[in-house]
């Protein structure tokens, strides 16, 4: 930042820390461009960055504009009903003036006139018909906008909640899922476990072969997440490098067998160039498991899931570590 001449507040940080930590890698590609066209970080371009990859601007844009496209329909369909209900009651009024009049008609005996009387109420009819024929398309239009804004809407929460890099839940995703579940191990008395896992050197990665192999290796670890996950677990990317496995009625045990799980199915694996041949290396993954206390507070429990975690690291990496495995080591 002090190369650049940019101020160091607390946006223009949070976003060059995010870029030197790889943790948004929409951001980091526009940084990229923005560094290889020497265009510069003026105070507009860091607050459009800021504005863009930094805040849920562009998630609570797309869910208003859905939301108000929606609206926008249904105000509409209510007030094409409004106006068809008035009309057909004053064509139900005026039918039932008719039939009177055809009633008082025949009583006296003008037969001429019932002709008359009997035009109008088939012009009244032919108009309602035509009327309801005409509602109904419209309806069956607005139907089809409304099916597709709902469909806009539930795409537009599920990015909202979504990691675009790694389609596994993002931060906001897995706090919310941490305290459902929390509230349903309190209230059921079910275990609950947490495993935090974060990928063993990552930064190599990203500056040996650059940040699009780096996607690939998160990419790659997310996958192997969601084949381990079954039934209410939630996978998640935590931040970065790290990512995080929620465990409904899972004990510790039964934890710790499933970071070993992912673990192994890792280190099993290599990146590989598929143009060149050139192999990346292997991926390994460190991991720290923790099971819910009743009643503790969440970042608590996740506090306890990374020091599992950093022991983990502390202990040569590619390994995993329960918060009951040994004491923390302290570091050297």
């Amino acid at each position: 930042m002090a190369d650049r001449s940019i101020p160091p507040t607390p946006h223009n940080y949070r976003i060059w820390y995010e870029y030197a930590a790889g943790w948004n890698p929409d951001l980091t590609r526009e940084i990229d461009r923005l560094i290889a066209s020497g265009e510069g970080f003026p105070p507009a371009v860091m607050e459009r960055l800021h504005l863009t990859h930094c805040t849920p601007l562009a998630e609570e844009q797309a869910l208003t504009s859905t939301s108000h496209s929606a609206e926008s329909t249904i105000q509409y369909v209510i007030k094409r009903l409004g106006e068809a209900m008035e009309r057909h009651a004053d064509a139900s009024s005026t039918l039932e003036g008719l039939s009177g009049d055809l009633v008082q008609l025949s009583k006296d005996g003008r037969d001429h006139q019932i002709d008359h009387v009997l035009h109008r109420i088939l012009d009244v009819t032919r108009s309602i018909v035509d009327e309801n024929h005409e509602l109904n398309e419209r309806l069956t239009q607005s139907a089809g906008e409304l099916e597709e804004a709902r469909r806009k809407l539930d795409q537009a929460k599920r990015e909202s909640r979504m990691d675009a890099l790694t389609g596994l839940a993002n931060r906001r995703m897995f706090d919310a899922e941490l305290r459902r579940e929390s509230h349903e191990s309190n209230q059921e008395a079910t275990p609950l476990s947490l495993i935090m896992i974060d990928v063993d050197h990552f930064k190599r990665f990203n500056d040996t072969f650059g940040h699009r192999v780096g996607d690939e290796v998160l990419r790659l670890l997310a996958k192997v997440l969601m084949q381990q996950i079954k039934g209410r677990d939630t996978a998640a990317r935590y931040g970065g490098e790290e990512f995080a496995l929620i465990l409904p009625d899972t004990p510790i045990h039964g934890a710790r067998t499933v970071a070993e799980q992912v673990r192994k199915t890792l280190a099993g694996r290599g990146l590989v160039n598929r143009e060149t041949g050139e192999s990346f290396g292997k991926v390994t993954v460190s991991a720290g498991v923790a099971i819910y206390r009743p009643g503790e507070p969440l970042d608590g429990f996740v506090h306890r899931a990374d020091e599992a975690l950093y022991r983990a690291k502390l202990a040569g990496r590619n390994r995993c570590e329960a918060e009951c495995d040994r004491p923390m080591m302290a570091a050297g």
